[in-house]
C-alpha cells in the first residue's frame, strides 16, 4: 500500500496519518477536485450483509471527493461491524449531524448493447479496509 500511494499525485484523505496533496491538498470547492485520483475516508460501521459503511463527513469538500474521485478507499475498524441493514438503522442518529450517507459501489450501469460501465456515478472502484484497533 505505501508504495502505491506514492504514485498518486491528487489525494484527498480525511485520515489524519495521511496529507492530501495535488488537488486534494489545493481544492477550496467541489469542482476543484475534478482531476482526483483517490480520496480516504474513515467511516463509522460497515454493513456485513451489503458492505455498505456508514459516513458523517468531517469536512464539506469531503463529501465532494468521495463522489469525484476515481478511486475511494474507505477505512473503517473491524470491531465495527453491524450484521444488518436493519441493525445499522438503530445504530444511526438522524440529529447527530446534518448529513451522513451509506456507500456502496461502484455504480454500474448498462445500455442497451449490454455494454456494462462501472463507475458511471461516482468512484469506479471502492476499497473496504478493516483496521484493527482504533484509527
Amino acid at each position: 500500500w505505501p508504495g502505491e500511494l506514492d504514485r498518486v499525485e491528487h489525494l484527498y484523505s480525511d485520515l489524519p496519518e495521511l496529507m492530501s496533496r495535488g488537488a486534494g491538498l489545493e481544492a477550496r470547492a467541489g469542482r476543484d477536485l475534478a482531476r482526483l485520483e483517490l480520496c480516504l475516508i474513515e467511516a463509522d460501521f460497515v454493513v456485513v450483509e451489503s458492505g455498505a459503511v456508514w459516513h458523517v463527513p468531517r469536512h464539506p469538500l469531503c463529501r465532494a471527493a468521495a463522489l469525484l474521485a476515481e478511486h475511494l478507499v474507505v477505512v473503517v475498524d473491524a470491531e465495527a461491524l453491524v450484521p444488518t441493514l436493519h441493525q445499522a438503522y438503530d445504530r444511526i442518529d438522524l440529529g447527530q449531524s446534518s448529513f451522513g450517507w451509506l456507500l456502496c459501489g461502484p455504480s454500474k450501469t448498462a445500455d442497451i448493447e449490454q455494454a456494462l460501465v462501472l463507475g458511471a456515478h461516482g468512484p469506479r472502484t471502492l476499497t473496504l479496509v478493516l483496521a484493527s484497533g482504533p484509527i
